[in-house]
Parts: C-alpha cells; structure tokens; sequence
C-alpha cells in the first residue's frame, strides 16, 4: 500500500499593495480594488480569502491574504492599503495672487483646479503638477492673479495618474 501525504502548502502572491484616497466628505475610503493573489497548488486550492472590510480608514491597514489547499495546507500574505486624505490645508492670499496647499501622495500627478460656485463646474487652472517620491506629502500651487478683479473663486484637487519616468532613446 502506497500512502501519497500532502504536506506542502499552496503558493501565494499578494496583490501589489495600494494607495488611495478617502471617499468625498470622509475619512474612509471603500470600494478598494485590491487585486487578485497570484496562487498555485501541487493538488489544487480550494479556497482564497482575505480580511479585507467594507472600508478603510484615513493610514495603513493590512489585509491579510490566506489561500488553503483541499487537504487544509494554508499559507497567507499581506497587502497593505494606504488611504490618503488628499485635502486643501491651506488657501492664503499673497498680494494678488493665491496660494492653494494640500496634502497628496508622491509618484503621483496633480491638477489644481476652480469653480465659480462651490458645486459648479470645476476646470483645470494648473499645469500637471507632478508629486516627487512616495509616501503623503504637502505641496502647493500660486494661482498668479486669483485674487484680482474675478468673481469668488472655489479650489480643489483633482488626483491624476502615476507619474512616469521619462523615457531616454
């Protein structure tokens, strides 16, 4: 008689971890698309789950991966989501100009843009501001002349793709 043990525990690749903002209005964010792990078996694999919730709040949360074979092997992972509060800290009158700053995530582009009314129509007013480095930080942007002879003037930040390097030929 030839008794065949699996001993070995499936393989498993978290999803690249992911950073993102918070909902409109919240400190949370939800609806994070995580990904799928990568997994392979020597027999086959029976289940994949993970801890992930509904919602995120504002820093780093872990979510834990785990993949189980059909004889009860496991072996886990973790991912981690970022959750940023891209928000204005800041706006400040310079002479006649206006200085817009906010928090916003590096290795990301940025746009700053206005509105004549709070829920009207927002359009870009700055060139695509590119964020250097990872990790949350704060910039600013100079709307030269904001603060002469318009009507009031409404500001947010609209979060753009990932910056790339450039490439060399």
């Amino acid at each position: 008689t030839v008794i065949v043990v699996d001993n070995q525990s499936p393989s498993l690749s978290c999803p690249a971890d992911v950073m993102v903002g918070t909902d409109p209005g919240l400190y949370t964010a939800s609806g994070v698309a995580l990904g799928t792990p990568g997994t392979s078996d020597n027999c086959a694999v029976a289940s994949v789950v993970s801890n992930a919730p509904s919602s995120y709040p504002v820093g780093a949360n872990n979510v834990v991966w785990m993949a189980t074979d059909i004889h009860g092997n496991s072996s886990s992972c973790t991912q981690t989501v970022i959750v940023v509060d891209f928000r204005i800290v800041n706006i400040t009158r310079e002479n006649n100009d206006i200085r817009v700053t906010w928090t916003t995530v590096g290795g990301r582009t940025n746009f700053v843009q206005a509105s004549s009314a709070p829920g009207g129509r927002y359009a870009d007013i700055s060139p695509t501001i590119v964020i250097a480095g990872t990790g949350v930080t704060t910039t600013n942007y100079l709307d030269i002349g904001g603060a002469t002879n318009r009507p009031a003037r409404f500001y947010r930040v609209r979060l753009g793709a990932p910056a790339t390097a450039p490439s060399i030929s």
